[in-house]
């Protein structure tokens, strides 16, 4: 008897959405793939079975075309408010519950910063700025809600480079708000995995990111270092207990995650910087590690 296909719902329909959708019709053979994006031409719409041209980042204009009712889950590669979306659809159609209102507030880096005060973490100094503000520096300038990760960041020496930089800021946030953070010695940890059916969070990959900062005062990216004995670092303690808090926190099972520590220089100290809800960008997945497969296994053998 052949089995009943399952409907996945997608969202956004850019290159780095063929891996997920190659990933979901090799682990779920009949799938149907329903795709949203607002441009006709995306690059992903010839992999999809029914191709929705609406903007899937529009709660509304979505429910306007979508008979939720029919959906197995709803899944995107993208951060951002599609994230927010999708977790939200998940929940109408009973896939996943969660704490969606905190959730989708962290989304925002100043609301992350109070969050992680409130919950007594360590934080990072934040506060929302314009382009009248008064700085000390150096200090670290970037988008509250990004659209694009890494281009949004600045470190700023003086005021000399800050107009230009507050304006690009400012243009890649999705809420026009720009955030300055105390800039802090050391380096950058991405930690990647997802939560299974019982809340526990699953690690799978720790990586060492390569940035630095250029003259002008804009992030050089040079990849990534992958940690393999990661839980031997003295820091990985630290980390653990704020990852277990956040997930403690968001109540959201078989959920993607990918966080981003900013680790002291002397490594008695560390800090979340950032905290989104999808597998990671800058082709994590395709050039080192494929965590859509092993989370869509999870999510099969749940079904």
């Amino acid at each position: 008897m052949k089995k009943k296909s399952k409907s996945f719902l997608v969202l956004k329909g850019s290159r780095k959405t063929v891996y997920l959708i190659k990933r979901i019709r090799k682990i779920f053979p009949n799938s149907k793939i329903i795709l949203v994006d607002k441009s006709k031409n995306c690059f992903a719409k010839k992999y999809s079975d029914e191709f929705i041209n609406t903007d899937s980042e529009n709660f509304r204009k979505i429910r306007k075309y979508i008979n939720f009712k029919n959906l197995f889950m709803c899944i995107t590669r993208s951060s951002g408010p599609s994230t927010i979306i999708a977790i939200k659809i998940n929940s109408i159609i009973g896939f996943q519950s969660s704490n969606y209102q905190l959730i989708k507030n962290t989304i925002s880096k100043m609301q992350l910063s109070q969050f992680c005060k409130k919950n007594k973490m360590e934080y990072i100094k934040t506060n929302l700025i314009k382009k009248s503000s008064k700085l000390n520096y150096p200090i670290i300038i970037k988008s509250d809600i990004e659209k694009r990760g890494k281009i949004n960041v600045f470190l700023i020496k003086n005021k000399k480079n800050f107009s230009k930089n507050y304006k690009i800021s400012r243009i890649l946030s999705f809420n026009k708000k720009v955030i300055s953070q105390e800039y802090i010695e050391g380096f950058d940890i991405t930690v990647c995995g997802y939560t299974d059916d019982k809340n526990k969070f699953i690690f799978k990959r720790f990586y060492k990111e390569m940035n630095r900062f250029s003259e002008n005062g804009s992030i050089i990216h040079e990849g990534f270092n992958l940690i393999n004995f990661f839980k031997k670092k003295k820091y990985f303690k630290l980390i653990k207990n704020d990852i277990n808090k956040v997930i403690n926190k968001f109540q959201l099972k078989l959920a993607p995650f990918n966080f981003n520590f900013r680790i002291m220089k002397s490594q008695k100290k560390i800090y979340l910087n950032e905290l989104n809800l999808f597998f990671g960008g800058e082709n994590l997945m395709e050039n080192d590690y494929d965590l859509i497969t092993p989370y869509l296994k999870l999510i099969k053998r749940l079904s």
